[in-house]
């Protein structure tokens, strides 16, 4: 069955495109959770014009977010944590600790846009990817130095 997606569906396809899907996968995923509509006249003249609506919205939004990338790779965070032989440190630095030292600069970021490969269990300067949008990422400077007391 043909159906037009509402929103981007990962393996599938991006909003607005006709797509063929099997008539369960329609009617027990896509239609319950409003991702795809039938593929009939009505509908793909109401996707166009919320196609042509959400090209502005997409603009607006990238030099919005090209604008806090700026502000993020601009930021150098620093993070201080107690640490013992061999600069490993007692714990780790996890994506939530990061997300709140950004936080605490005056960058609002969700905690899921940094893209780390687990936690930071060392002393040392990292790079940071954050992804603020689908093609839009930003590196953060990031350093984890000794909390002397």
């Amino acid at each position: 069955m043909n159906v037009i997606l509402r929103e981007n569906v990962e393996n599938l396809g991006t909003i607005g495109d006709n797509v063929k899907v099997s008539p369960g996968y329609f009617r027990n995923y896509l239609q319950p959770k409003k991702l795809a509509v039938h593929a009939d006249e009505n509908n793909l003249a109401q996707v166009e014009h919320q196609k042509r609506a959400l090209t502005k919205k997409l603009a607006a939004m990238r030099s919005e977010k090209e604008g806090l990338k700026a502000q993020l790779e601009a930021l150098q965070i620093v993070i201080r944590r107690k640490a013992g032989e061999n600069s490993k440190l007692f714990g780790s630095i996890t994506n939530q600790d990061i997300a709140e030292a950004i936080e605490a600069q005056g960058v609002k970021i969700d905690r899921k846009q940094l893209e780390m490969e687990g936690a930071i269990k060392k002393l040392g300067s990292f790079k940071i990817p954050v992804r603020l949008m689908e093609s839009i990422t930003a590196e953060l400077n990031l350093s984890i130095v000794a909390d002397v007391e």
